[in-house]
């Protein structure tokens, strides 16, 4: 079963930053714990038999510059030049690349530290396999959006991937959609 060790260690670094105690960190190890467990899935799986991931496995990946890029590198992406942006680049919100969203449009550590905070079993600790429990345990940062009326405008979440070496941008989204609303 192929092991991560260059990654186990960017794991490593990012459970110890995350609060004691805090209802994430426990979901990232149980998470990481799920994914040594089971290890990468290979072509013998019958869901990846087409899909070699030992490139995974040699990758030598970085956590990425969330600065590796500026207004002018995401200009030409920014189609929806009326809705709401949010730019995660190589894998950590950039709030200065981004516009207000308003109600229900925030950053996923926003959503889980706040008031209405959605339960942990939604935003993490889902037995999906192993690829979900590697992103839930390795993921920096994530979009929440919540439609909570029938006239939600568009949102607009732009995930920009840069750098010299493989980059590990590990992210998550979350959406939830009221009763009578629509995306």
């Amino acid at each position: 079963m192929p092991t991560m060790t260059s990654n186990a260690m960017t794991f490593e670094s990012l459970h110890e930053a995350a609060a004691v105690g805090c209802p994430i960190a426990d979901a990232r190890r149980r998470a990481w714990d799920r994914f040594e467990a089971q290890g990468l899935p290979t072509r013998r799986d019958e869901e990846w038999r087409y899909t070699n991931l030992t490139g995974l496995v040699d990758g030598g990946f970085t956590q990425g510059d969330a600065h590796a890029v500026d207004a002018s590198h995401i200009a030409p992406y920014d189609v929806a030049v009326d809705a709401p942006l949010m730019v995660f680049v190589n894998g950590h919100y950039r709030a200065d690349l981004s516009r207000d969203g308003g109600a229900g449009i925030e950053t996923l550590s926003e959503a889980i530290e706040g008031d209405a905070a959605p339960p942990v079993h939604i935003v993490a600790d889902r037995d999906e396999g192993p690829i979900a429990a590697l992103n839930l345990a390795l993921f920096t940062a994530g979009a929440s959006i919540r439609a909570t009326s029938p006239d939600n405008s568009p949102v607009h979440v732009l995930h920009v991937v840069s750098g010299d070496a493989p980059v590990l941008a590990a992210t998550r989204s979350l959406v939830v959609v009221d009763a009578g609303c629509e995306i």
